[in-house]
C-alpha cells in the first residue's frame, strides 16, 4: 500500500511540475507579444499649413523611429519628407514639418515610420 501512495505521489508531483514548465512558457510567450504591443507608433497631425509627426513612447526603454512622410497639397503637388528621430524611455518626440506657400495648402499626409 506505502508502494502505491509514494507512486501516486510522484506521478502528481511530476504532472503538476510538467504543467508549471508550461504555465512559464505560456507566460513568457505573452510577455513578448504585450512588449510588442507597447512599441510606439507614430501619429501624423495634419494643420493645414504644417503636419506634426508625434511618438509617444509607453515602454521603457529607447527606440529609434526612422521613416518618410508625404504630403499631398491642394494643387495636386506632393512632395515628401525623410524623418529619423530618438524617443527615449517613458517620453516622447515632435517633429513639424512645414508648408512654406500659404496659397497651397496641406490636403493629406500620410507615413511609412518604423521604430526598432
Amino acid at each position: 500500500m506505502k508502494i502505491l501512495m509514494t507512486f501516486l505521489l510522484l506521478a502528481t508531483f511530476g504532472f503538476t511540475f510538467a504543467n508549471e514548465q508550461k504555465s512559464e512558457q505560456l507566460n513568457e510567450q505573452q510577455n513578448e507579444q504585450k512588449t510588442e504591443k507597447l512599441r510606439p507608433w507614430p501619429r501624423v497631425t495634419n494643420w493645414g499649413n504644417s503636419v506634426e509627426v508625434s511618438i509617444q513612447n509607453y515602454d521603457d526603454k529607447n527606440y529609434r523611429c526612422t521613416g518618410s512622410v508625404w504630403l499631398r497639397l491642394e494643387s495636386g503637388r506632393s512632395r515628401s519628407e525623410f524623418v529619423s528621430m530618438v524617443v527615449y524611455a517613458r517620453s516622447s518626440a515632435y517633429r513639424r514639418i512645414y508648408n512654406y506657400s500659404p496659397r497651397d495648402r496641406i490636403r493629406s499626409a500620410s507615413h511609412s515610420i518604423s521604430c526598432f
